[in-house]
């Protein structure tokens, strides 16, 4: 299993615009946002794969609330393997409207596979 001290950098290689934040060998990043005062939440990011193979991918969530380590406590948004940049955005549910959220990257499988993420943003309209 990774560590984010090990296994978490910012990176040139293969970098959607400057640098990119690369994450290695089952390891995730999670981030809490406060959705205080906003509706209609957002999520955008721009996300590839390197090196990876078989089974192994990037698997991009989210959950409502604070921040958990455990990955079957959030909700999906994609799975991705691929050597390809990828922008994409999803509206959230209601329940994300008006206290916080929390979001997760998550790299599994194989040793020397990489995801790549970048432009995370997190909006909504001021209520």
């Amino acid at each position: 299993v990774g560590t984010p001290a090990s296994d978490v950098a910012t990176t040139t290689v293969n970098a959607y615009e400057g640098f990119s934040t690369r994450l290695e060998d089952d390891v995730a990043i999670y981030r809490n946002v406060s959705t205080v005062g906003y509706e209609d939440i957002n999520i955008a990011y721009c996300s590839r794969t390197s090196s990876v193979s078989g089974g192994d991918r990037l698997r991009i969530g989210w959950k409502v609330g604070a921040v958990s380590t455990t990955w079957s406590d959030y909700t999906q948004l994609e799975e991705v393997n691929s050597n390809t940049w990828s922008c994409v955005n999803f509206d959230l549910p209601a329940s994300a409207d008006n206290g916080s959220i929390s979001t997760a990257f998550f790299i599994d499988d194989g040793e020397g596979d990489y995801g790549l993420v970048d432009e995370v943003v997190v909006s909504g309209l001021s209520i």
